[in-house]
Order: C-alpha cells, then structure tokens, then sequence
C-alpha cells in the first residue's frame, strides 16, 4: 500500500537526475520473503522507460544554476560535453513543445527518444524552441513510452 509506483519512479528520476543526483528505490520483500507483485510490475515499467530513454538520463549531467527545470513539467540533463541537452517533458506537451532555455545549433536535428525520424523545429530569441510533434504522436499507442517524454537536442 505505501509502493507509489512507476509515475514516481520516473517523476523522482528524472527530477533528481535534472539536479545532477542518483535515485536508488527502497522497495523489499515482504516477511514472507516475497516481493509485491506491484513493485515488481513498477520496476519493470521503469526498466522499460529506461531502455528508450536512458541516454537522457546515464552518464549525464544537470545544467548550470537553475537550467536544470522550466515549470512543473521540464526537466533537463545535458552530456558531459555539452553538446546535447535532454529535455525531458514529464507531461505530454500537446501538439508542440516549448523551451525557452535552449537554443539548438543551427541546422540540429532534434528527436524524441525512442524514435528516429527528426521532429521539426523552430527557434527564435522571442519566444524560444518551439518542437513539433507529429498528429500520429497524439494517439498514445503510438508514443515510445509512456510517462516521460526525452528530446535530444544538439546545441
């Protein structure tokens, strides 16, 4: 009954890692030896999130100052090179996603993690980077995850 499950997981991941941090789960068996089936289920959703968007989220680095967050929703993580920033929306952006805290090299291709077509982009110093999300990206069954969304941005 106290297990949160694999929206936390993720949620707490991605926001931890954002400021540069590690996450280790507390979840153990139970009296009898055994472990609750929804830990196991949680932590295998988390393995399979991992699997689309880990580059986002291993050997990566938070942002300087406050650039590790835009709103409830942005987190980001960058390389160690800082030559690419995840933007990792934890909420569905919709139609276009919004960041006013990057500018991608000019002639970048962004992509969404778990997919290898390049979105479309666009970016001004007014109104930031606005990414396009492709109308077949609406449909959830057709996402590469569930839960958080990590976009690969070369600046």
């Amino acid at each position: 009954d106290k297990f949160k499950g694999v929206f936390w997981i993720i949620n707490s991941l991605t926001d931890i890692v954002a400021k540069g941090g590690n996450l280790m789960i507390g979840a153990g068996p139970d009296g009898n030896g055994q472990f609750d089936p929804a830990v196991i289920q949680a932590i295998k959703e988390a393995g399979a999130w991992l699997k689309v968007n880990g580059e986002a989220i291993f050997a990566t680095r938070a942002r300087d100052g406050n650039l590790w967050m835009e709103g409830d929703t942005i987190r980001f993580t960058r390389t160690k090179d800082n030559q690419t920033i995840y933007a990792i929306s934890r909420g569905w952006p919709g139609e276009i996603l919004k960041l006013k805290t990057v500018q991608p090299k000019k002639g970048s291709k962004i992509y969404m993690l778990g997919r290898t077509m390049p979105l479309k982009w666009k970016y001004n110093k007014e109104t930031g980077l606005k990414i396009s999300l492709p109308s077949e990206l609406q449909n959830e069954s057709k996402r590469p995850c569930k839960y958080a969304w990590c976009f690969k941005i070369e600046v």
